[in-house]
């Protein structure tokens, strides 16, 4: 419920945004991103997420862009929404447990990370990040262990 009410405040912003020539695909928006044009990119995101809240890439789009813009209390908040929604999306998972660790919240990271495990056991990504987190908290021999 927090994660949705948060989703609806962050796709409220676009409509209170500045007026931006508004983007009509994603593939627009995602030119926006390349271009390093992160406001710009997210309002168009936001717009395309408001029109279609059901659209999950569209929606990590923004919870990625919140990350690279230095945000990622709301990026987790995105990311989360759509993890909710669909519990076997991988990059949504994986999206919640980076925003955790940027915030340095690794238990927390380690938590989502584990469920990460279970759907994807041999993937790469997945056991460098609990590598990556379990040596954060402490754990050596552990994070050697995911790492190798």
């Amino acid at each position: 419920m927090l994660f949705t009410l948060l989703l609806v405040a962050t796709l409220a912003e676009a409509a209170q945004g500045p007026a931006v020539p508004a983007p009509s695909t994603a593939s627009q928006a995602a030119e926006l991103e390349a271009a390093g044009r992160y406001d710009e990119a997210l309002a168009a995101f936001q717009r395309l997420a408001a029109a279609n809240p059901n659209d999950h890439r569209v929606r990590l789009a923004i919870a990625r862009l919140h990350m690279n813009m230095g945000h990622p209390d709301r990026a987790e908040a995105v990311y989360g929404s759509v993890m909710n929604e669909d519990g076997s999306n991988l990059d949504a998972i994986l999206g919640v447990a980076d925003a955790r660790m940027a915030q340095w919240r690794y238990e927390d990271a380690l938590e989502v990370l584990e469920r990460a495990e279970k759907l994807a056991p041999e993937n790469p990504m997945v056991l460098a990040k609990l590598g990556r987190t379990h040596q954060e908290v402490g754990r050596s021999r552990l994070a050697v262990a995911y790492l190798q």
